[in-house]
């Protein structure tokens, strides 16, 4: 993992400045500056799990990290109902296109610790029609394409497609995902299942 991150540090570097020639020791600079900026972002998420401590997770600046925080203590102690505290702050994910909202956010965490505990009822606590939909897919709970309707999002659609023809083995369901390539996986997964 850090290897594809000093890739990417190297390559935004290079771009971000294409009208002007950096000496190898000004890029090196930078690249030690931002791998040490990423220890430290790990060092602080590290002592946030493991002294189980939610308060250190809201001390984050990364977002990513913040909100990756409580959905592993949650995994750690077992306890989903963390996932309520995640608060997404304005201006947060601002670089975004689209903003993650409180609701996508908490759905993610829920997601995740209903998968590793391997509890399904904690999909129902999941407000994200999207999450909710991924969450009980995951756990072949989805076995009607009308659900799959209802979602908003042409992603969380095909998704959601994806899973109810795998789950009942149906690859005229697959047929109603919009993107081609996750259309074809569907189709491939149906058939010969890669991931049972």
């Amino acid at each position: 993992m850090k290897g594809a991150l000093l890739v990417l540090l190297i390559l935004s570097f290079i771009l971000s400045g294409c009208d002007r020639d950096y000496s190898e020791s000004e890029i090196n600079a930078v690249i030690q500056e931002e791998v040490a900026q990423y220890e430290e972002y790990e060092r602080e998420f590290k002592l946030a799990v493991d002294s189980k401590d939610l308060s250190r997770c809201n001390l984050m600046e990364v977002q990513e990290y913040k909100h990756s925080c409580y959905t592993a203590i949650g995994m750690d102690t077992k306890d989903a109902s963390v996932c309520e505290d995640i608060k997404v702050n304005p201006g947060d994910y601002s670089d975004l296109n689209e903003p993650y909202s409180e609701a996508e956010l908490r759905g993610w965490c829920y997601a995740f610790i209903a998968n590793e505990l391997g509890d399904s009822t904690i999909c129902e606590e999941i407000a994200d029609s999207g999450w909710k939909s991924t969450c009980r897919g995951g756990f072949g709970l989805l076995k009607d394409e009308t659900e799959c309707e209802k979602l908003e999002k042409e992603n969380d659609r095909n998704g959601c497609y994806l899973d109810v023809a795998v789950t009942i083995k149906d690859i005229n369901v697959c047929g109603k995902i919009t993107n081609e390539d996750l259309r074809g996986f569907c189709e491939v997964e149906v058939v010969d299942p890669l991931f049972t």
